[in-house]
């Protein structure tokens, strides 16, 4: 069986963490739709480790599908399961990063975003979260695989 950490924005995991009732799936999101997410198999974990200056993980769920939608679906299928209470909050933190890989930011187009469906998400409170793996590196952008038999 493999699992997966995966780099996790620290507002996505809290807000998602707030929501009562919990949640029972969460949209991972990933900014683009160019390569498609074949890390994991369904029904494996996907672990939440949160980016620095936190560097723990802080979570986890298991791995369901990916798809690739526009925001404005992503937004009507999963609503506030994207980690934000608003469309205007997803889309703002979506352009936000795209900008940072100089991809397409015009903010009148619905652009397409991949969904990593995780069921079952589990958020830790602070006192739980787990120490990262001692052979992650820091330029590590979007997770890392690992065997877990």
């Amino acid at each position: 069986m493999r699992g997966f950490v995966a780099n996790t924005d620290y507002d996505w995991f809290t807000f998602l963490r707030s929501i009562e009732p919990p949640v029972d799936e969460v949209n991972f999101w990933r900014p683009g739709a160019d390569a498609a997410f074949k890390a994991l198999q369904a029904g494996e974990p996907m672990f939440f480790k949160l980016k620095a200056p936190r560097n723990v993980i802080a979570g986890f769920g298991f791995f369901a599908h990916y798809s690739t939608l526009p925001v404005s679906m992503a937004w009507e299928v999963y609503g506030a399961a994207n980690g934000a209470p608003t469309f205007d909050d997803v889309r703002g933190r979506l352009l936000s990063i795209r900008s940072r890989f100089r991809m397409e930011t015009d903010a009148r187009k619905d652009f397409w975003i991949g969904c990593i469906l995780v069921n079952q998400p589990t958020f830790f409170h602070d006192r739980d979260w787990i120490s990262i793996p001692a052979d992650w590196s820091g330029n590590i952008v979007q997770g890392k695989g690992y065997d877990l038999t």
